[in-house]
């Protein structure tokens, strides 16, 4: 059965579902100030990968690793990920066109060797050692210590254009898990053990900014630090339910951030400071977060 008439199945069931395209947060957007929010309807549609996507699931890619994006190779990443012959969908309104948004998962284990996976574990793995706990147990999976056998490890990849509904999340994710097993069924490497899935994550930062005077320094005319509220808020708004499926998870902050912290936004109240969350569940929680995802969106 092709997948865009399995899209189609499953948009029936809600009588062919509108989505409607709005302006969320995103870590590229302007901080100009709108009253106008544009709404589009449109019908998305699911198509396999294809090679000739390759530019922009690239573009895409750039955005999914925000700041840090030039310490990967992305062309390398994006072409592992379009030149998969088993698994992996693409949005898009039109065959032709760019997609709107992806999903698949590539085998940490199987492409160790290639140098875009080596500098995304290197940089997981040194992300995580301010959480000791979780960095012991991430080495354990994905570093090959004494050339011992590593278990196959999936890296979940999904990113979407800022306006993209979250509704597309589960169909996507059920036709990865389809495609999973039946690479399986083809003996090809994706029986996985574990899953790693990294977050887009960000904080509110406020620069307590003196409303009385206009001006952010406090009477005795020192300059005040912006504060960092403890809440972290996700970009992709299904990241929050699958959060606590996780095995155990570690958050950190970007290494190349250009965006100075505690800068005032359009409206001179706060900004934002984006990070990254990275979650690791085992194989069995794949079932439970597509069941919860699907009773969210698809309800």
């Amino acid at each position: 059965m092709s997948k865009e008439k399995r899209a189609l199945e499953n948009l029936e069931e809600s009588e062919e579902e509108e989505y409607y395209m709005d302006s969320p947060i995103s870590e590229d957007a302007d901080s100009e100030d709108s009253s106008e929010v544009d709404m589009v309807n449109v019908d998305f549609e699911f198509f396999d990968l294809k090679e000739i996507d390759f530019h922009a699931i690239k573009r895409l890619l750039i955005q999914y690793f925000g700041d840090d994006n030039t310490l990967f190779d992305l062309g390398e990443l994006a072409d592992l990920i379009v030149k998969q012959k088993y698994v992996g969908s693409t949005v898009k309104v039109e065959k032709e066109e760019d997609p709107y948004a992806f999903f698949t998962v590539l085998n940490l284990t199987e492409y160790k060797e290639k140098q875009c996976i080596k500098q995304i574990v290197n940089y997981l793995v040194g992300k995580s050692e301010s959480n000791k706990n979780a960095h012991l147990k991430l080495v354990d999976l994905v570093v090959d210590q004494n050339n011992g056998k590593l278990p196959e490890v999936g890296l979940l990849l999904h990113e979407r254009l800022p306006n993209m509904p979250p509704q597309i999340v589960p169909p996507m994710m059920k036709m990865l898990f389809e495609e999973i097993q039946w690479a399986i069924e083809d003996k090809e490497r994706y029986e996985f053990e574990w899953y790693i899935l990294v977050s887009p994550t960000f904080k509110e930062i406020s620069p307590n900014k003196s409303k009385s005077s206009g001006s952010a320094t406090d009477p005795s005319g020192k300059k005040k630090h912006a504060k960092s509220f403890d809440h972290i808020s996700y970009l992709h708004q299904e990241d929050e339910f699958i959060a606590p499926f996780a095995d155990f998870s570690f958050d950190f902050k970007l290494s190349n951030s250009t965006r100075p912290t505690g800068t005032l936004n359009a409206f001179g109240e706060y900004s934002l400071n984006f990070r990254r969350r990275c979650f690791v569940f085992h194989k069995d929680k794949l079932p439970l977060i597509y069941d919860k995802l699907e009773t969210l969106f698809r309800a």
